[in-house]
C-alpha cells in the first residue's frame, strides 16, 4: 500500500486556502492530489471557495451566491495579511485551477457545494469544465448532498465519486458506489 499525499484546499498553511498560490504551491511540494471547494458566482461560474458567506477570508458580509465574478474578483482573499509576500490573491475560477493543474498529474477532488445553498446546474457545469479540460479521469467527485452524486452519476455514470458525511449513513451500498 502506497501513501499518498492530499493537499487539502492547496498548501492552505502557506498561502491562503482554495487559492492558486496554494494549489501552484502544493505541485510544487510534490502532492500527489488536491482538494478543493466549488460554488457558482451569481452569474453562474464555478468559483473554488469553501465558505457559502464571504466573510470569514475576505472580510466582506456577504454570500458568495449573491456577487457575480467580476465583483468576486475584486476581493481580497489574502485580506488579514497572513501572508504578505503574497499581496493581493483573488477567488480563482474552476477553470483557472484546471489550467494551472493541465501540466501536472496530480489528481483532483472537487466537493461540490450544494445544500445549505442550492445551485441548479452546478454538476452539469462541473462536468462539462472537466470535460473540456480532458481531466474526466482524474477528478474525483465529492459531496455532503448525496442528490448532487446522483445527479453527476445520471449526467455522466463513469464519474469517480465519493461520499462525505458528518452523521450516519442509511444504507449507503443503494446510492454510493
Amino acid at each position: 500500500m502506497t501513501t499518498k499525499i492530499w493537499a487539502h484546499r492547496g498548501a492552505s498553511l502557506k498561502a491562503p486556502e482554495n487559492s492558486l498560490p496554494a494549489f501552484a504551491l502544493a505541485v510544487e511540494l510534490g502532492a500527489d492530489g488536491i482538494e478543493l471547494d466549488v460554488q457558482l458566482s451569481k452569474d453562474g461560474v464555478p468559483v473554488v471557495f469553501h465558505d457559502f458567506e464571504l466573510a470569514r477570508l475576505t472580510g466582506v458580509n456577504a454570500w458568495l451566491r449573491d456577487l457575480t465574478l467580476p465583483e468576486l474578483k475584486k476581493l481580497n482573499l489574502n485580506q488579514q495579511e497572513r501572508f504578505p509576500e503574497l499581496g493581493f490573491v483573488e477567488i480563482p475560477t474552476l477553470a483557472e485551477v484546471f489550467e494551472l493543474l493541465l501540466q501536472t498529474k496530480l489528481k483532483i477532488n472537487i466537493e461540490i457545494k450544494s445544500g445549505q445553498v442550492v445551485y441548479p446546474l452546478i454538476e452539469e457545469k462541473v462536468l462539462a469544465l472537466a470535460a473540456d479540460y480532458d481531466l474526466n479521469e482524474r477528478v474525483w467527485y465529492s459531496s455532503f448532498n448525496h442528490y448532487s452524486l446522483v445527479q453527476l452519476r445520471q449526467f455522466q455514470p463513469e464519474a469517480h465519486c465519493g461520499i462525505l458525511f458528518d452523521n450516519v449513513l442509511f444504507q449507503p451500498w443503494h446510492y454510493a458506489a
